[in-house]
C-alpha cells in the first residue's frame, strides 16, 4: 500500500517512549531499496530525436571475449539524407567500445525499434543479433539478423501490406533441435483472414532462415505479436518454447483485457493461454518475456506486463510471473504510482542477488519520481520470493526510463547479473530526445548513510553517530533520520521507497523522536551531509538485549516527494 510522507516533515503524533518499543532478534535482512546502484555504463544518443534506448537488450557474447555485450536501438536516427532510418548499436560489455553499428537502408525504416540477442544462429561460437525495422516500405516492416562476430547480414525477413513486421523481435532458443538457435518476430498489424490488425508472429530457423511456424491472431485488432520472446524450455521436452503477447484481445468480452500465449517450439502446439480481465489487467500482454527458472523447479518460467491494470489508482500497472510448466500464477507485482504504466516492459534479469534463482525487471515508463514528470523507473524483483529488490529512477522529466528493460548478464565481473534500461526521451547534452541507455550494477554502492558502530551495550549505554552523505545536489534539502522496529519494508512513498517497515517508531521519528535521539531532522549542509546521534544512559535499554533497530535516512522535499533514501542499516542491542 502506498503510504505518503507527511505534507510537512513533522506531524503531531501521540507521544510514546523508546522504552515501550520492543524488537525481536532476526537474521540480517536482505536490502530491498535505498541507496543508489552504480551506473556501470551510460550510452547517449548523439542527435536530437535519435530515440536512442527505445529498445535495449543483452546481446550475449558477440565477440567471444567471455563478457556479455549489449545492443541498443535508436529508431529515430538519420542516416545520411534518410530521415528516421534508424540504427542499432552493439557495445562491448568489457570495454564499452562500439563493436557494430547497423543502419536502416531508407527513410523511416525505424530500424532499431526492437533489438535482441539471436543466440548463435550460424554455429560460429559467437552470439548474433536480431533487429526490427517496423517502418520499412511504409509499415510493411522487416527484421534483420546480423553476425555478432563480423556484423555481416545473415538473414532478412520482410513483412507485407502494412503488417509492421519487426515491431518485436527475440531469440527463441533452439526450438527444432538442430543445434542452432532460432528466432521469433512479431507483426502486430498483420491482417489475418479478413481481420485487420489481428496480428501474427513468425518463428524462423536460425540456421536457414526458413519459416518454421506462423501464429495468427483470431479477431480484428488483437494485435498479436506486439510483444514476443523466447520462453526457454517450459514443458521439459528438451526444446525451447516461445511466448507471444496480444494486448488488444477481448477475453470474456472485456475490451482490450489482453492475452499472452505460450507455444511449444517442438510441435507448435498452444501450451496455454493467459488472459487479462477486469481484476487482473488491461492491456495484459503489452510486454512478455522469458523469466528464466524463478522457482527452482527445473522449468523455465514467463513474465507478462499489463500497464493499464486498474486499482485504487488509475493506470498503475502490474506484472505477472507464471510457472512455465503449469501456467499457474506465481506472483503478481503491482506498481505504486498513478499513470505510472508499470509493466510497460518486462524481462528476465538473470540472478541479480546471488541466491541461485533468476529474477525479473519491470519498467514503469510514465512514473514521475520526485516530481519529475514521466521520468520513468525500473524495478527488480526476486524470482524466488516475488520480493522487491531494487528501483532505478529517471533523472529528468519525460525521459521515459524503463520503456525498454533487459538483463545483460554479468558485465562487471562481480558474480551478479546486471541490467539495462532505456530512456529514449532523455536529453543528454541538451539534445532533445536523443535518448540514453544505462547499465546498472545491482548491488547498492552508494549507501548515503553510515554508523560508527552497529552495536550498543544495554548495560553500558553509549553513543551512536549517524553520518548522512547524499549527493552534492542535495545541499540545502531537508533530511530526516527514520527508524523501524519491524524490518526493512519496503515502504513506498511518492517519488520512491524507503527500506523500512512503517511502524509506530517510524511515525514518531517524523515528529518528536524519543529523547535519546538528537539532530534527526534538519537541512543537509554543503555536500549533502549531516550528522545525527543517539545517546543512551547505562541500563537504558536493558530490557531489549538481542533487539535490532533498523535505520534509514531520506532527503525529502514536501512539494515534490522523496529525493533519495539511504540503505537500511541495523543497530544491535547487546548485553
Amino acid at each position: 500500500m502506498l503510504q505518503r510522507l507527511p505534507e510537512h516533515l513533522y506531524l503531531s503524533l501521540a507521544s510514546t517512549t523508546l522504552a515501550l518499543l520492543a524488537l525481536s532478534w532476526g537474521g540480517l535482512q536482505a536490502q530491498t531499496c535505498g541507496g543508489e546502484s552504480d551506473i556501470l555504463f551510460r550510452f547517449d544518443g548523439q542527435s536530437a530525436s535519435d530515440y536512442f534506448g527505445v529498445s535495449v537488450a543483452g546481446a550475449g557474447d558477440v565477440n567471444a571475449d567471455g563478457v556479455a555485450d549489449i545492443v541498443i536501438g535508436a529508431e529515430g536516427t538519420d542516416v545520411g539524407t534518410a530521415l528516421g532510418a534508424g540504427s542499432a548499436f552493439v557495445y562491448s560489455g568489457a570495454t564499452r567500445s562500439l563493436l557494430h553499428r547497423f543502419d536502416g537502408l531508407g527513410p523511416y525504416y525505424l530500424l532499431g525499434c526492437s533489438v535482441a540477442s539471436a543466440g548463435d544462429v550460424d554455429g560460429d561460437g559467437a552470439d548474433d543479433i536480431i533487429v526490427g525495422a517496423k517502418g520499412v516500405l511504409a509499415g510493411d516492416g522487416s527484421a534483420f539478423v546480423y553476425s555478432g562476430a563480423t556484423g555481416a547480414l545473415l538473414h532478412r525477413f520482410d513483412g507485407y501490406h502494412g503488417s509492421s513486421l519487426g515491431v518485436s523481435v527475440s531469440g527463441a532458443g533452439d526450438v527444432n533441435g538442430d543445434g542452432f538457435d532460432d528466432l521469433i518476430v512479431g507483426a502486430d498489424h498483420a491482417d489475418v483472414g479478413g481481420h485487420w490488425s489481428a496480428g501474427s508472429a513468425f518463428l524462423y530457423s536460425g540456421a536457414t532462415g526458413a519459416l518454421l511456424l506462423r501464429i495468427d491472431g483470431e479477431e480484428t485488432d488483437d494485435e498479436l505479436g506486439h510483444s514476443v520472446s523466447g520462453a526457454g524450455d517450459v514443458d521439459g521436452d528438451g526444446l525451447d518454447d516461445v511466448i507471444v503477447g496480444a494486448a488488444h484481445t477481448d477475453p470474456g468480452g472485456v475490451t482490450w483485457a489482453g492475452s499472452a500465449f505460450v507455444y511449444s517450439g517442438g510441435t507448435g502446439a498452444l501450451l496455454y493461454r493467459l488472459d487479462g480481465n477486469v481484476a487482473s489487467g488491461l492491456l495484459f500482454g503489452e510486454s512478455v518475456s522469458g523469466a528464466g527458472d524463478v522457482n527452482g523447479d527445473g522449468y523455465d518460467d514467463v513474465v507478462v506486463g499489463a500497464r493499464f491494470t486498474p486499482g485504487v489508482l488509475p493506470q498503475v500497472g502490474a506484472a505477472f510471473i507464471y510457472s512455465g510448466v503449469s501456467g499457474a500464477l506465481l506472483y503478481r507485482l503491482d506498481g505504486s504510482d498513478p499513470f505510472g504504466w508499470f509493466g510497460d516492459s518486462v524481462s528476465g534479469a538473470g540472478d541479480v542477488n546471488g541466491d541461485g534463482f533468476d529474477d525479473v525487471i519491470v519498467g514503469a515508463t510514465w512514473n514521475s519520481p520526485a516530481g519529475r514528470t514521466r521520468a520513468g523507473a525500473a524495478f527488480i524483483y526476486s524470482g524466488a520470493t516475488g520480493a522487491f529488490l531494487r528501483r532505478f529512477d529517471g533523472q529528468e522529466s519525460y525521459a521515459y526510463l524503463g520503456n525498454s528493460v533487459s538483463g545483460v548478464g554479468d558485465v562487471d565481473g562481480d558474480g551478479l547479473d546486471d541490467v539495462i534500461a532505456g530512456a529514449h526521451g532523455a536529453d543528454p547534452g541538451g539534445r532533445d530526445d536523443a535518448g540514453t541507455a544505462l547499465i546498472y550494477a545491482t548491488d547498492p554502492l552508494d549507501a548515503f548513510l553510515s554508523l560508527d558502530t552497529n552495536r550498543l551495550s544495554a548495560s553500558a549505554g553509549g553513543r551512536v553517530n549517524f553520518f548522512l552523505d547524499f549527493p552534492d545536489s542535495e545541499s540545502g534539502v531537508p533530511y530526516v533520520l527514520l527508524a523501524s522496529l519491524t524490518g526493512t519494508g519496503p515502504w513506498f512513498v511518492p517519488g520512491g521507497c524507503v527500506p523500512l517497515t512503517f511502524d509506530a517508531l517510524t511515525q514518531r521519528m517524523t515528529h518528536t523522536p524519543p529523547p535519546v535521539f538528537h539532530n534527526t531532522a534538519g537541512t543537509l549542509g554543503a555536500g549533502g551531509t549531516a550528522q545525527a546521534w543517539l545517546i543512551v544512559a547505562p541500563g537504558g535499554l536493558s530490557g531489549y538485549v538481542g533487539a535490532r533497530l533498523w535505520f534509514a535516512a531520506v532527503a525529502y522535499v514536501p512539494a515534490s516527494g522523496l529525493h533519495y533514501s539511504s540503505v537500511a542499516l541495523p543497530l544491535d542491542i547487546l548485553p
